[in-house]
């Protein structure tokens, strides 16, 4: 498998970076959960783990988009419709913005309490700025909106996926590591 996109599969990089995001996110996501129950029975355990996986998510996503940009994705199958394309866009889009922007205000959020910042296995980050009430309310607020937006891209994300499982048009295989069926190759 080559590291580069082809014209009708992406490179081993781009494969690997994407279900690395994926898992990262997933993980992150599930950790914050449990960062939440955790806080609501006030044992803060978890905060420890949410935010190096956060970052992590956030210079993942700097790393995938510095290879995307100089490594284009294949293109879309011609025959869809031109409002397809458009949604694939502007989803990629908007999973790219949330990868950024969730890690950001969830540390603006911790660092506006002014506490240390707890990161697993490493410390902790110290205060770098007084406790701001308001700016971490908000920021926190944010983030649980940012949150609800991503679940639900990932969710459009996977629906599209499966859509060109079934329409069998190849596009989906494109992003599975080690290829698909050969016999599907993605219509132009």
């Amino acid at each position: 498998m080559a590291s580069a996109a082809t014209s009708s599969r992406y490179g081993t990089v781009a494969i690997w970076l994407h279900w690395l995001m994926a898992a990262l996110v997933v993980v992150a996501f599930l950790v914050g959960d449990q960062m939440a129950e955790a806080a609501r029975a006030e044992r803060a355990g978890w905060l420890g783990w949410h935010a190096p996986l956060g970052l992590m998510v956030m210079l993942g996503v700097i790393l995938r988009l510095a290879w995307r940009f100089g490594n284009p994705p294949p293109p879309l199958p011609a025959d869809l419709p031109a409002w397809q394309h458009r949604l694939a866009q502007l989803a990629h889009l908007g999973l790219y913005a949330l990868m950024v922007l969730l890690p950001l205000s969830g540390l603006i959020a911790a660092l506006a309490t002014g506490r240390p910042l707890p990161l697993a296995g490493f410390g902790a980050l110290p205060p770098l700025m007084p406790e701001l009430h308001g700016l971490h309310e908000a920021a926190e607020t944010a983030h649980v909106v940012m949150t609800k937006l991503l679940l639900a891209l990932v969710g459009l994300h996977v629906a599209g996926a499966l859509w060109h499982l079934l329409r069998a048009d190849g596009v989906a295989w494109r992003m599975i590591p080690g290829g698909g069926p050969a016999a599907v190759p993605p219509r132009q």
